[in-house]
């Protein structure tokens, strides 16, 4: 989804993601279940409800500022690494652990430019 005029995090940009699959949570959907069976992990099937209720948000409380923003609070990951991210224009230094991708104890340095 492209928010072009939006400010990035901001609670206009929020609410234009409310219940829209978002690419940030792509990856999430498409990991499997433990067994064999399960379609969707635990976590696919979380964010899948989740949007699933947004879509069912009653307008009122969507269009209410403060409503809306504890709703944020309440789904919302905030980490530190992030919050520097955003609001420095430096570039920030991020510590990936890549065990469940490599198998290992294997430990990336990632550079973003914000």
């Amino acid at each position: 989804m492209i928010t072009d005029g939006i400010e990035q995090r901001s609670i206009s940009w929020f609410r234009s993601r409310v219940g829209f699959l978002t690419g940030s949570k792509i990856a999430d959907i498409m990991k499997s279940g433990r067994k064999k069976d399960e379609t969707f992990s635990d976590t696919a099937k979380s964010y899948l409800y989740q949007v699933a209720g947004e879509r069912l948000f009653n307008k009122d409380f969507l269009n209410d500022d403060g409503i809306f923003q504890d709703y944020i609070d309440q789904v919302s990951v905030n980490t530190k690494a992030m919050q520097v991210g955003s609001r420095s224009g430096r570039r920030c230094k991020i510590f990936i652990h890549a065990d469940e991708l490599s198998g290992g104890r294997d430990c990336r340095t990632i550079f973003l430019q914000t």
